[in-house]
């Protein structure tokens, strides 16, 4: 079967891998604000310690091959609904004054450059760590929660994280088992959704029925036995090197 190396966590000895998952999460929601709100400077910053922390992680650029090719067609969508939005000034070319403005063009480039910060910080997260590591760092960044709750909520963010591959790789499958058939050749779109739809809703909840019904025979609990967190100096380094982007942003406007 096809499988997608989209959100998998993939096991590794790699500097992030042993990166301290608090900080993970931690650092996903600082390169996610950066990249959503902060200034093309800290935009760019954050995109170089992504691709450097992705370089490390040894992220294979092949397995990420068809979710860039969609954040392309969705940048190139973004980019042009920018630019038609704001036809002033025209884009000239050889003579021809197309309906595309410079200054939307300009932004809607730089929306998709966003998005693409916040796939590749997500994706970082997802590929390096454990689901169980996850949940108990969630665990540990919710203190001020009662603890039913903390266990609670760390569990359902874990297994959703688990899951979501799951999902990725049933869709793979069922595109692959239409396109044997010649099912997914059908003109209207609406036919092919519908096509593939079906199998992937009904494939999906019989997958969830099936861990549901492992987890229940061993005595699943969101409480289990604490996990040991060890934090060493470099988790505070790497920690350290990943303040740079929200630090410059912070400089920006203060300073």
């Amino acid at each position: 079967m096809r499988e997608v190396d989209f959100l998998h966590y993939r096991p590794g000895s790699s500097i992030i891998h042993r990166h301290d998952p608090r900080f993970k999460l931690l650092e996903l929601i600082i390169f996610s604000a950066v990249a959503l709100a902060g200034s093309p400077l800290s935009l760019a910053l954050s995109g170089a310690l992504l691709a450097a922390f992705h370089c490390l992680a040894g992220t294979s650029l092949r397995g990420l091959r068809k979710p860039l090719l969609f954040w392309l067609a969705m940048a190139l969508l973004i980019a042009g609904a920018a630019a038609l939005a704001e036809p002033e000034p025209p884009v000239v070319l050889f003579g021809w004054m197309s309906p595309f403005g410079i200054t939307g063009l300009e932004a809607g480039g730089l929306r998709a450059l966003r998005l693409l910060a916040v796939l590749l910080a997500g994706q970082l997260l997802a590929s390096t760590t454990d689901p169980v590591e996850l949940a108990e760092a969630l665990k540990r960044l919710l203190f001020f929660l009662p603890p039913a709750w903390r266990g609670l909520l760390a569990a359902s963010i874990g297994l959703t994280v688990t899951f979501i591959p799951q999902v990725l790789d049933e869709a793979a499958a069922v595109s692959d088992a239409a396109l044997s058939r010649g099912l997914a050749e059908r003109r209207s779109i609406f036919r092919r959704v519908l096509i593939l739809a079906r199998p992937l809703a009904e494939n999906t909840l019989r997958r969830a029925e099936l861990i549901a019904d492992a987890m229940l025979s061993r005595s699943f609990t969101p409480q289990p036995t604490p996990l040991q967190l060890p934090m060493h100096g470099r988790d505070w380094l790497l920690f350290a090197v990943s303040l740079m982007p929200l630090a410059a942003e912070l400089g920006q406007k203060y300073f």
